[in-house]
C-alpha cells in the first residue's frame, strides 16, 4: 500500500490516523490479462487504483466494437488519469459509466467503493478542493484527447504517443495502440516503419 500512499500524497494531506482508517476500506484485487475490470454503460460502484500492470479505458460503439480511449499504469510520476480507473463525473453521480476498463496485462488493482469515498472524503483536509482538481484534470485530459484526434495527423499522434507511452509497444498488442491513435493496425505498422527510416 506504500505506492498508493505516495500517489495520494500528491493530492491530499493524509494524517496517519486517516490513512489507517482509509486502508480498512481498500480491497486489493488481481485481474488476469484480458479480464474486464468494469463494463461500460453500467454504474461504477468502485473506483480503482492500478499499482502494477497495464489497463485501458475504452468506449463501446453500437455495433459492439470498441475504441481504446486511454492507457492506465503506475509509474513514479503518474498523473491521476494514469493510475486511477474512474469515469468522471459518472462515478460521483452514480450514473452509468461511459468508459469500460480492461486489463491488458496481469494487473494489481486496489478498489475503493463509492460508499467508502462518501464516508472518507469529509475527513480529509480540503476534500472539496481535491475532488475539484481531479475532475478538472480529467476534463482537461478529455479535451486534449479530442483535440488530438480531431486536429493532429496520424504521424503527429504517433510521435506524441511514442514520447509519452513508447514502452507500451513492447508490452501490449499493437491493435490497442492503433485504436487509441484512431488508425488501423496496418496503418500503424506503415507509420512506424516510415519513422524508423527517417531517424
Amino acid at each position: 500500500m506504500e505506492k498508493l500512499l505516495e500517489l495520494f500524497s500528491r493530492f491530499a494531506t493524509l494524517e496517519p490516523a486517516i490513512w489507517k482508517k482509509f486502508q480498512q476500506y481498500l480491497k486489493p484485487v488481481r485481474y488476469r490479462r484480458g479480464e474486464t475490470i468494469h463494463q461500460p454503460r453500467v454504474v461504477q460502484n468502485n473506483t480503482g487504483f492500478i499499482l502494477d500492470g497495464i489497463a485501458r479505458s475504452y468506449l463501446q460503439k453500437r455495433n459492439g466494437k470498441d475504441i481504446t480511449w486511454f492507457f492506465h499504469y503506475y509509474h513514479e510520476e503518474a498523473t491521476a488519469k494514469q493510475f486511477m480507473l474512474i469515469d468522471y463525473p459518472n462515478f460521483f453521480l452514480q450514473q452509468p459509466a461511459i468508459y469500460g476498463f480492461q486489463a491488458l496485462t496481469d494487473c494489481e488493482v486496489v478498489l475503493l467503493s463509492f460508499e467508502a469515498v462518501g464516508q472518507l472524503m469529509p475527513k480529509i483536509e480540503d476534500s472539496v478542493s481535491i475532488e475539484k482538481k481531479l475532475v478538472i484534470s480529467a476534463y482537461a485530459h478529455n479535451n486534449e484527447r479530442m483535440k488530438s484526434l480531431l486536429t493532429a495527423t496520424a504521424t503527429e499522434r504517433l510521435a506524441e504517443f511514442e514520447q509519452e507511452h513508447g514502452f507500451l509497444f513492447d508490452k501490449i498488442p499493437h491493435y490497442y495502440i492503433a485504436s487509441y491513435l484512431g488508425i488501423t493496425p496496418q496503418r500503424l505498422s506503415q507509420l512506424r516503419q516510415k519513422r524508423q527510416k527517417t531517424r
